[in-house]
């Protein structure tokens, strides 16, 4: 049996795609295979592809004649193809050094109950030059910052401590997990176009224990086409984004407290699978209306036209309330009744 599937996914990475597939080639750590998988892209990415289609790692080479429109598809149709008991998702421009496979497989195979090992990034631009660490972004965790040391956490624990307040695992491509867990849990979400590794990795998390590395062993590239530049794009003011962020996140958090501990389930799953699809939009229009009020005397603002804001504000979230009941399973909108009504019942 193939230990590890290192599953390839692409859109529009040509000028990324020979660095980082010789950098999944170069794995110290052979018992693999590799998915190739492009999402219809509109470059020169399948001829590039095309190079490595015969190489005797590659075991499946799927070209969609569509955009599926999500990365989440995209990953979920790649573990369904895969052999292995462990899952890497390689993102298409970023790179590993050699030793990455190795250093995770080892904590995996030696630790049962881990059911996601990951270790720390490097940031990159386009050109690959170093330009941070991924290590800044846990420092505001404080005295609860244990990220400069490698440590084996309870996955519940990580999430309440860490996953709650922001998302401290940013790059699936530092990230192997169990395949049989994530087939437990029900994959990745498509709906949840920039938040859906971080609903993922709370639902894995639920399952068993995580391991992290602070040896710094992926390259995570951001750039005017990834998904985390998107996000922040054509915001003109990103420190009153984050301000506005935490500040909806605090809010949840209170809001949540409602929940019994042994109804975490409901919190969960309610915070990631709702709150979070919204998190990034929901955020901005808060931000633009502090504004609007913050300057309603140097600007042509009267008190309907901050009502007619808000009214939009609140016909956005209860919209995307309503789409998101009609978009889930029968079993979902079960748990979802009982999470999101228990808030108000009591």
């Amino acid at each position: 049996m193939t230990c590890v599937s290192v599953i390839l996914p692409n859109y529009n990475h040509e000028k990324y795609l020979e660095e980082r597939i010789e950098s999944i080639l170069a794995q110290t750590f052979q018992d693999f295979e590799l998915i190739i998988m492009d999402d219809c892209s509109t470059d020169q990415s399948i001829k590039v592809l095309e190079k490595y289609k015969y190489h005797p790692k590659v075991s499946q080479f799927i070209i969609n004649k569509t955009n599926t429109g999500s990365t989440f598809s995209q990953w979920n149709y790649g573990v369904s193809l895969a052999k292995g008991k462990y899952i890497w998702i390689a993102e298409s421009d970023d790179i590993a050094k050699e030793n990455l496979l190795e250093s995770l497989v080892l904590v995996l195979d030696k630790n049962p109950d881990v059911v996601l090992a990951y270790c720390q990034s490097l940031q990159i631009d386009e050109h690959r030059v170093i330009n941070g660490s991924w290590y800044e972004w846990t420092k505001v965790f404080g005295e609860k910052n244990i990220f400069s040391e490698a440590f084996i956490m309870n996955g519940e624990e990580f999430i309440e401590t860490y996953m709650l307040y922001r998302n401290v695992i940013p790059n699936a491509s530092a990230v192997i997990f169990r395949k049989k867990t994530y087939n437990e849990v029900g994959g990745g979400l498509p709906l949840l176009r920039y938040t859906g590794d971080w609903y993922l990795w709370v639902k894995l998390l639920s399952k068993g224990n995580i391991f992290f590395s602070n040896k710094e062993l992926n390259f995570f590239r951001r750039h005017q086409t990834s998904v985390i530049y998107k996000s922040v794009l054509n915001n003109s003011k990103p420190e009153l984004v984050l301000k506005s962020n935490l500040m909806l996140n605090k809010f949840l958090l209170d809001f949540f407290t409602c929940f019994n501990n042994e109804k975490l389930r409901y919190k969960y799953y309610v915070l990631y699978r709702f709150s979070q699809a919204n998190f990034l939009i929901l955020s901005i229009m808060f931000m633009r209306f502090s504004l609007l009020i913050r300057e309603k005397k140097n600007a042509e603002l009267n008190n309907i036209s901050i009502m007619y804001y808000v009214f939009i504000l609140l016909g956005y979230y209860f919209y995307n309330l309503i789409r998101f009941i009609f978009k889930m399973k029968l079993l979902e909108k079960v748990y979802f009744y009982l999470g999101y009504f228990k808030v108000f019942s009591k």
